[in-house]
């Protein structure tokens, strides 16, 4: 079961098999069970509370793809999911959030983001995937929907049919999302060269990922400006707003994207591009009527004990939860800089692969 996949009939992301828009216009992705159009439009608020639109970029037959493996949006135990009576189907909820996290990629990539069975709401957290061999009770199903989707994008998809060339894959994951995309990583691609290759970077957030928790890939890192930009590695962390403490992220990786925008180390206090979910794509977020709200220098983050730790004004970080932060805000809390960042990959990795 595909939420989004290029080519597919109705695809909530708006793309044909080649990755351009399947509606004209400008560029609007639709939520499935609502069949409600949404813009992908922001709006930029600057410090003096000034606003701007920036529309959205629409589409070309994107070189690369991206692989999207969504965070818990299953609020309630469904036995029959979990044993597989039932068949998962595509929501509102889990394309909203994908849009949320990944939307800006869309004009880079196209989107391959399978369905899976997850481990509902808060039980996700407590008992994330473990990712030193194992993983808890219950996540085996979503692990195997997810390992199965991979196995038919890479035997069917990854290949272009223009050039007849593999191509690179960016694979992105939150949450139970990110604890899955690092198990898919260590059994798919890991210990593949030829998979690995292709891959042009991981971004799994909020997902415990240590140094050790695979055998050849490492975190991004770049500490001088005039550093290659760092392709085939991992971006993770998670997020704390300043003077908060918590257990959570001790000996995990910590890569500040502002820190590898501009070749710093990752403990270097920077402006992260803040960009959040507004109201034209869910209805309770920002009053604004586009899809998101951005905030490019009003949030600054640092590493620190493997925590991206962030200091920014409550109206715009919202509230902080205990021991987890601000968990639900991860990919919004730097998504512009994670985007830039992640552009810049996919033009290291074609201009490397020509």
């Amino acid at each position: 079961m595909w939420l989004c996949k290029p080519g597919l009939g109705d695809n909530p992301c708006n793309q044909d098999a080649d990755g351009n828009p399947q509606v004209g216009g400008p560029f609007t992705a639709r939520l499935p069970q609502s069949n409600r159009l949404v813009p992908l439009d922001t709006t930029v608020v600057a410090a003096d509370g000034s606003t701007s639109v920036t529309p959205a970029t629409v589409p070309r037959s994107p070189e690369v793809d991206c692989f999207y493996i969504y965070p818990t949006v299953d609020q309630l135990p469904n036995p029959l999911l979990q044993t597989g009576n039932s068949p998962p189907m595509p929501t509102d909820a889990q394309t909203a959030t994908l849009l949320v996290q990944a939307a800006p990629l869309l004009s880079r990539c196209r989107m391959f983001a399978p369905v899976y069975r997850q481990v509902p709401s808060v039980a996700a957290i407590v008992t994330p995937p473990t990712l030193e061999g194992g993983t808890v009770v219950g996540h085996q199903t979503g692990i195997g929907d997810i390992e199965q989707a991979w196995d038919d994008y890479w035997t069917h998809d990854n290949i272009d049919p223009a050039t007849g060339q593999r191509r690179g894959v960016l694979i992105l994951g939150h949450s139970q999302g990110a604890g899955i995309a690092a198990a898919l990583i260590r059994a798919r691609v890991d210990t593949d060269p030829d998979v690995r290759t292709h891959l042009i970077a991981a971004m799994i957030l909020g997902g415990h990922v240590t140094p050790s928790s695979f055998r050849t890939i490492s975190g991004c890192a770049r500490t001088s400006a005039s550093a290659p930009i760092p392709t085939g590695c991992v971006l993770a962390f998670h997020t704390f707003p300043a003077g908060q403490s918590s257990p959570l992220g001790i000996g995990e990786i910590c890569t500040n994207p502002a820190a590898l925008l501009a070749g710093r180390p990752e403990d270097t206090e920077l402006p992260l591009d803040t960009q959040f979910q507004a109201r034209g794509l869910v209805r309770n977020a920002a009053d604004y009527p586009t899809g998101f709200v951005r905030y490019p220098t009003q949030v600054t983050g640092h590493c620190e004990q493997g925590k991206l730790v962030v200091t920014g004004a409550p109206e715009i970080l919202g509230t902080s939860q205990p021991e987890i932060g601000l968990h639900g805000k991860e990919f919004g809390i730097a998504q512009g800089s994670l985007m830039m960042f992640a552009g810049q990959q996919i033009d290291a990795w074609l201009a490397h692969n020509a």
